[in-house]
């Protein structure tokens, strides 16, 4: 799930083919390459769906990259952390990690979780 797609920066990452790409953004009017998006899903065999919506208010999903670029702010992001953090299968990948919103939300989001992101199967070694 990909939160705050605008211009497309989060497409640069590809999806193993037969996956679902689920792109989220509280409304649509800096996403100017839709449909470019939609045609490279389609030729890569990706399905593709995007969703207005406010990603606090809607169903949480599972994902195997979670990827985080909205407002910025400490509030905001450790809300979304929270929220959609839990379900991340593999990778959490945050815009503009040295803002200092984003930042301090990563940091507070770790130490709150420390317990159950070192007692995950992937880190037992």
């Amino acid at each position: 799930m990909a939160g705050a797609v605008g211009a497309g920066g989060s497409w640069r990452w590809r999806p193993p083919p037969k996956s679902l790409r689920v792109s989220v953004d509280i409304s649509d009017e800096h996403f100017r390459i839709r449909h470019e998006l939609e045609l490279v899903a389609r030729d890569l065999s990706v399905d593709f769906e995007f969703r207005i919506a406010d990603d606090l208010a809607m169903e949480p999903l599972a994902s195997d990259l979670l990827f985080i670029d909205t407002t910025h702010t400490y509030e905001q992001t450790l809300a979304e952390l929270n929220r959609f953090g839990p379900l991340a299968r593999k990778k959490i990948v945050l815009h503009d990690m040295t803002t200092a919103g984003v930042y301090q939300a990563v940091f507070q989001w770790l130490w709150d979780n420390i317990r159950r992101l070192r007692e995950a199967p992937d880190m037992q070694q």
